[in-house]
């Protein structure tokens, strides 16, 4: 790719953009069965295919997006702001 002063640039890889608001929908409605009940497909399959998402999912906030340490901040903070 190449920009206006004729410097070259690498194309990006690829970028996965998710919110999680209605990812955490999503995941409900596997694990719980509703998914499954609504399209007729096979609960135990939902629920495993809902468990394998959380398990990616968090795992990828906790190492990349610092997720541990926001939650720990949060506590520390909500603490702080009640007393």
């Amino acid at each position: 790719m190449s920009t206006r002063r004729g410097t070259s640039k690498e194309e990006p890889g690829l970028v996965y953009i998710l919110d999680l608001d209605e990812t955490l929908i999503v995941f409900a409605e596997l694990l719980n069965g509703k998914f499954a009940e609504a399209s007729g497909k096979d609960a135990a399959t939902c629920k495993e295919l809902g468990e394998v998402f959380r398990k990616a999912i968090f795992n990828m906030c906790d190492e990349h997006f610092f997720f541990r340490q926001i939650e720990v901040g949060d506590v520390i903070i909500n603490t702080h702001t009640h007393t």
